[in-house]
């Protein structure tokens, strides 16, 4: 299987980012667990990202090219729009594309609804490849400051939603989703978005958090008030900072937080000396600080919360919630405790907490099995790679027929190439047996594409795909 992937993050530093993380992790345990060898084409801004992946697991970028792109470059991304460029059809695109893709696999749900239309093949509609989103950012479209945002990005937000597969946290997320799609979408693209929007929570992974709570001190000697996200406007983070402060004001406790970026513009850091900040963190640094501390606050009024509170709760830090019903749906139904309506309210809570520390332990104690037995990343891996193979499976028992031409071209090319081969090899032979012969379908229908060609000797006649080069090599299947 060959993936495209594209974490269209908004940090420059995209080993940082939660969603990249969320990515990069689902594409190491499919090198080690997929049933078929699997590659991956990684679409990335600026070197430094190269830098950072090419460090990372040997044994994962066998299996993966890095392909980045300039900061101001639109040949991928123009970030003024979110709209990607050209690059996208030359290289991707099942008809003339460079690459043969199998799904794509990509966050954010504005951008995909414009990679789906890079493409798009209308001639032969099971040649677009299905997409994906895990966790997109479902913003709650009921809250006021949703209700006075730009017509025209709900509306391309809305296409995303109706034109991809994706992975929604909850039934209150799905819920979200449906109710902006009805307002801007044909009844058909509602239907359609209804089936393709499956609930399935977010990788945590727990190994590594179990990890580093074998090698962990333990809590910090002071107790101490942490706060583990982006410092911006979407997670009220200048709130936290009030609330934070406030609670310094009257007692004698220790402020962490970590941001994986480098700035805020929420609140001026200089007023907060007392506060220890730190910034750039990598997920291994703000997750041993999590680990040591005694409470965190999510303040987010209209998108559900991602990992950073599902790892904190499972390293053992309190979480105090909004409380909304996006947090409900999130723990299936059960009562989480620790719920705020307001300022006040997560004031008096967070004292409370405070002075009855390990009571509010054992009262929140079940949210670790409920996260082990849920949303640990072993699991969830596994229900996303069934999800991408069946849908890849279904695009191709679906598929037109590439003509009985082109099949005895590619049976007489397989035939005499024998066992192992590379696809350079499949296109000379090709050639060589039809002098009129192009894989460029442009002038004539009946000429079928090298994405048809991978498909039918892979999945048609039975061989292996390797997967160890951007370019595709095969091998003679021993069950076939």
């Amino acid at each position: 299987m060959r993936l495209l992937m594209i974490p269209a993050s908004t940090l420059k530093n995209h080993d940082k980012d939660s969603m990249y993380l969320q990515m990069k992790d689902f594409a190491e345990w499919m090198v080690q667990n997929a049933e078929e060898p699997v590659y991956f084409y990684w679409l990335l801004e600026g070197e430094q990202s190269l830098k950072e992946l090419q460090r990372s697991n040997e044994v994962f970028w066998k299996y993966g090219q890095l392909i980045s792109y300039p900061s101001r470059s639109d040949d991928f991304y123009d970030k003024q729009y979110l709209l990607p460029g050209g690059k996208i059809y030359e290289m991707f695109n099942r008809r003339e594309g460079k690459y043969p893709v199998d799904a794509v696999m990509m966050v954010p749900a504005g951008v995909a609804t414009w990679v789906k239309r890079w493409l798009l093949d209308l001639r032969r509609r099971w040649m677009d490849p299905p997409v994906f989103i895990p966790n997109p950012q479902v913003m709650n479209f009921e809250h006021e400051w949703f209700k006075s945002m730009n017509q025209y990005e709900r509306f391309m937000v809305s296409v995303g939603y109706s034109d991809v597969n994706q992975f929604v946290l909850s039934e209150e997320e799905k819920r979200q989703v449906m109710m902006n799609v009805r307002k801007f979408i044909a009844p058909s693209k509602v239907r359609k978005t209804y089936q393709n929007t499956q609930v399935m929570p977010m990788g945590i992974r727990t190994d590594l958090i179990d990890q580093i709570l074998e090698e962990s001190p333990g809590k910090y000697d002071k107790f101490t008030f942490f706060y583990g996200g982006r410092f911006n406007k979407v997670k009220n983070v200048d709130r936290i900072v009030e609330w934070f402060d406030k609670i310094y004001a009257r007692r004698d406790v220790n402020i962490v937080m970590t941001t994986n970026s480098d700035e805020t513009r929420q609140f001026d850091p200089k007023d907060y000396d007392h506060f220890n900040i730190h910034w750039s963190q990598n997920r291994d640094e703000y997750l041993r600080k999590a680990c040591r501390a005694h409470v965190a606050v999510c303040a987010t009024n209209y998108e559900s919360f991602g990992a950073a509170f599902f790892e904190q709760l499972y390293a053992g830090t309190i979480v105090l919630f909004p409380n909304k019903k996006w947090v409900d749906s999130l723990f299936g139904g059960r009562d989480y405790p620790f719920k705020y309506k307001g300022s006040r309210e997560a004031l008096k809570m967070m004292m409370y907490v405070m002075d009855n520390y390990e009571k509010c332990k054992e009262e929140i104690a079940w949210t670790k099995d409920f996260i082990r037995d849920r949303l640990s990343s072993e699991m969830v891996f596994e229900e996303y790679y069934s999800a991408i193979r069946e849908a890849v499976h279904d695009e191709w028992a679906n598929r037109d027929s590439i003509g009985q031409g082109n099949i005895e071209l590619l049976d007489q090319a397989v035939d005499m190439l024998g066992d192992e081969f590379s696809f350079e090899q499949v296109d000379s032979l090709v050639h060589k047996f039809s002098d009129t012969f192009d894989w460029s379908t442009g002038l004539r229908a009946a000429t079928m594409s090298r994405f048809e060609a991978y498909r039918y000797i892979k999945d048609g006649l039975g061989y292996i795909e390797t997967c160890e080069r951007p370019i595709p090599d095969f091998r003679k299947n021993g069950d076939s």
